[in-house]
């Protein structure tokens, strides 16, 4: 019988503690194989890079060699070597030039800005201009006035009564905005703050209230609040009773009661007639009354109407639709005319019938009024 070969002896299974050994083993080998490739990867860049280099300044050296071979007069010297010509010099002195003061000054020196006498002065920090010019056209300040381009206090008196003058004659209103802003720019930069500042703002705010210039008035409005706060009504007069009254009737012609609110926070204890009236006017108009209200409108002082100007339309209307929502049947036109302050029967009716209002035998007729109340509204609101 043939005798059988022994099988093949195969190696055991490792055991586990065995296994662990291996992984950890095969870790480490794959972190030092990712390092030498990292590494190989990083010196391969770096010598492509001086690589470049070399061949960059190869090339570059290469050029200057070529630009050296040129002859003498081709080459341009360097920059730092030049000398200026004439022609730059030139632009140099012009554009040096812009920078120095304007007008003449003698031996050079530089004209005292009122700064100046203000620091080196010895009358507490006091300076004035010397300009003795009486009209001068308002321009934003660039730079330190000097004292030859302000005008004094004496002056701007003179300057003050020459507008008011040409106001009277003329009412150009661009001339006296113009004027009085210059006046006011100067009494800001020489710190005047009494009886001068007040009225040349009394009289900005009163022209600006003529002319419909708000934006103007309440700059000036609001001045005059600053220059009455800063001391005791008898070192800085002015006529508080008729301005309080003049901010009341702006804010009501506004409508803003937050700023109608702040007027009458505002005023004194004491009020004066003026005052009186605005807030009767003021009452009158927020509560509905259009006879009262009419009535004090006609009776407003100094320049109250061209604040109320501006609200007779707005007051006129309310009061119509009062009277067709409250009456029934007719009214007498012309005692329309007498409760909203029309110059007669016949431009309360002219009024009227622009606001869709019936009018027969010289009475307004309510239930078709009514109807074309609404119409003319509906179309307005159409518009």
């Amino acid at each position: 019988m043939k005798k059988r070969a022994p099988a093949a002896v195969l190696p055991a299974a490792p055991s586990a503690s065995k296994a662990g050994r291996y992984d950890a083993l095969w870790g480490r080998l794959e972190t030092v194989n990712k390092s030498f490739l990292e590494t190989a990867a990083l010196a391969e860049r770096t010598a492509s890079e001086q690589t470049a280099v070399a061949k960059t300044a190869a090339a570059y050296k290469a050029l200057q060699g070529k630009f050296d071979a040129l002859p003498g007069p081709t080459r341009r010297p360097a920059l730092s070597a030049a000398a200026p010509d004439a022609e730059e010099l030139a632009r140099r002195r012009e554009r040096a030039a812009r920078f120095e003061p304007l007008g003449p000054q003698p031996d050079d020196a530089p004209a005292q800005t009122l700064v100046g006498a203000r620091e080196g002065g010895s009358k507490c920090g006091v300076a004035y201009g010397t300009s003795s010019q009486l009209e001068r056209e308002y321009l934003r300040l660039t730079r330190l006035p000097a004292l030859s381009e302000v005008r004094p206090p004496a002056v701007l008196e003179q300057s003050l009564e020459l507008v008011k003058s040409k106001w009277l004659e003329s009412a150009d209103y661009a001339y006296a905005s113009s004027q009085l802003k210059s006046i006011r720019q100067d009494l800001t930069v020489q710190h005047v703050s009494g009886r001068l500042a007040v009225r040349v703002y009394e009289t900005h705010a009163r022209i600006a209230l003529e002319s419909s210039d708000w934006a103007e008035f309440k700059q000036c409005h609001a001045s005059l609040r600053r220059l009455w706060e800063s001391g005791a009504p008898e070192a800085v007069p002015g006529s508080r009773d008729e301005f309080a009254a003049y901010g009341i009737l702006l804010a009501l012609v506004a409508g803003d009661g937050a700023l109608l609110a702040g007027e009458l926070r505002g005023l004194a204890r004491e009020l004066g007639p003026m005052t009186r009236h605005a807030l009767r006017t003021a009452l009158a108009f927020r509560a509905g009354d259009w006879v009262a209200f009419f009535r004090a409108a006609a009776a407003a002082p100094r320049l109250a109407p061209y604040c109320l100007d501006h609200t007779l339309e707005a007051a006129r209307e309310r009061a119509l639709h009062a009277a067709l929502v409250s009456y029934g049947g007719t009214l007498p036109v012309a005692q329309l005319a007498a409760w909203w302050g029309f110059q007669g029967h016949k431009a309360a009716a002219r009024w009227l019938r622009g606001k869709g209002a019936v009018i027969e035998h010289k009475c307004l007729v309510i239930k078709p009024s009514r109807e074309g109340w609404r119409a003319a509204r509906a179309a307005k609101d159409g518009d």
